[in-house]
């Protein structure tokens, strides 16, 4: 089973348990998105290397989807700004105009990435429609 807790220290952690047993396999930081990557012809293999102790790693699930939804929620829990779509541009909106200064340099960063253009794509392309 793979579950995301966030322990004493605040940290988001990924754990992974045996079935049947619940003995933990892994129990890690969540790390930035851009160390995991989704891999195969239909994203059924996710691979990541830990940067503290320089494992490889690699996890594919007995449901092809559930990899590529655990890929995306990994990507979302070190999210900064929430991802925009047609019901969350205004709270995409309002997080870039509220930011803090030390935080410019993370939010540019997170706005540049693929999945956050394409969901403002998405989101101007519906608010067209409605109009």
């Amino acid at each position: 089973y793979a579950s995301i807790s966030t322990g004493d220290d605040g940290v988001r952690r990924l754990m992974f348990e045996e079935e049947g047993s619940m003995k933990v396999l892994h129990h890690r930081p969540i790390w930035p998105p851009d160390k995991y990557q989704i891999r195969g012809e239909s994203s059924e293999l996710l691979t990541w290397e830990d940067p503290e102790n320089k494992h490889k790693l690699a996890l594919t699930m007995e449901i092809k989807s559930a990899t590529f939804e655990l890929y995306q929620v990994l990507l979302a829990a070190r999210r900064v700004l929430p991802v925009p779509g047609p019901k969350s541009i205004g709270k995409t909106s309002e997080a870039v105009t509220m930011f803090r200064p030390g935080m410019r340099e993370t939010w540019a960063k997170e706005l540049m990435q693929e999945d956050v253009v394409w969901g403002l794509v998405h989101a101007f392309r519906h608010a067209e429609d409605e109009e």
